[in-house]
């Protein structure tokens, strides 16, 4: 089985409960089928906080982990951004990943809720022994606004940046990637997303789509989306068996309905119990499902679930049937059912 790089970015203490989980998820799904070292050579971490709890849990993990210390991108002529989190500091990892190594990348606040079919991973890797390899999802959203300056004919052809599995057979310098510089428009120089724009103008049409389920993100359960004749609407069932939960958008701090909450909740309360996880950095765990779960139990979002009525995701993802038709029968089943006993 090939070994692989896993890369993750954290900037400051805010992020740092989350990227602990997250680091957790991808650690304990992996260790139901392997042993930990024997798939993951190395762990890269790049954050500002050289003495973050997130450096000494992940040490705790593997006997091989570096640590990166981010670049200063605006000195080096790269556009500044609105203060999103950590928004450059993946690209260290890319500099820092040696040729023919393969990185997989998930955000802090990206979740590996099932396990990873690193088969499928690497199958896919080796179809191509020359060029780059990246294998990313397909962003939920069209890109109107960035794809005419990318160079993207097609604005589905654009990519979420949340979970990414990369293998570089030629070397990423800071360089190279400023070349791709050219397609920022003065105008719109504080863009917010300019690792996912830089990544997908650098890397072009040689990025290969990932089934959606390997990075489930917020924005793809909206209500909205799921309206008849959306293209969510037509992925619900890929939607539903989520590999990777992408909660984007502050979602698990949030007292909003998020179908993915208790996944992840449960990764905390497994490391909590983890008998391999000293207690220093359980508390931290215990913290991060205090927080999560003090905010998934009122009375009257459990209504709007029961009901369908939730803005934030479409009820095709808890009912039992994907057509609307149906599930507004099933719902007024129940709600007769309720009121009869």
């Amino acid at each position: 089985m090939r070994k692989f790089t896993l890369g993750l970015v954290c900037s400051g203490q805010k992020f740092t409960e989350m990227s602990m989980v997250s680091l957790y998820s991808v650690y304990s799904n992996i260790t139901k089928s392997y042993a930990f070292e024997k798939i993951v050579e190395e762990i890269m971490l790049v954050t500002d906080e050289p003495s973050n709890i997130l450096i000494s849990f992940a040490k705790s993990l593997h006997k091989n982990v570096r640590v990166i210390r981010p670049s200063d991108w605006t000195n080096k002529g790269f556009p500044s951004f609105r203060g999103n989190y950590a928004t450059y500091f993946k690209f260290d990892l890319l500099f820092n990943l040696a040729t023919n190594r393969t990185l997989i990348y998930i955000d802090s606040d990206a979740f590996l809720i099932k396990n990873l079919d690193l088969n499928f991973i690497v199958n896919r890797i080796e179809s191509s022994s020359i060029r780059d390899s990246i294998l990313m999802v397909p962003s939920h959203r069209p890109v109107i606004e960035r794809i005419g300056f990318i160079n993207k004919s097609n604005p589905f052809y654009y990519f979420n940046a949340g979970f990414m599995v990369i293998t570089l057979r030629n070397k990423l310098t800071p360089n190279k990637l400023k070349n791709h510089l050219n397609y920022y428009p003065e105008s719109l120089s504080d863009l917010t997303w300019h690792d996912q724009d830089l990544i997908n103008s650098y890397f072009g049409n040689i990025i290969e789509p990932l089934p959606l389920r390997y990075n489930v993100s917020t924005g793809m359960l909206k209500k909205t989306n799921f309206t008849r004749g959306y293209l969510n609407y037509l992925a619900a069932a890929e939607l539903m068996q989520a590999v990777v939960a992408h909660a984007s958008g502050g979602i698990l701090h949030s007292k909003k309905y998020y179908p993915f909450r208790d996944f992840i909740l449960a990764i905390a309360k497994n490391a909590i119990e983890d008998s391999a996880v000293s207690e220093y950095h359980k508390s931290v765990f215990k913290k991060f499902f205090s927080e999560v779960n003090n905010n998934s139990g009122f009375k009257i979002k459990k209504l709007k679930k029961f009901l369908g009525l939730t803005p934030e995701c479409s009820p095709a993802l808890y009912s039992d049937n994907l057509y609307w038709k149906k599930a507004l029968r099933i719902t007024l089943n129940r709600l007769l059912r309720f009121f009869i006993l």
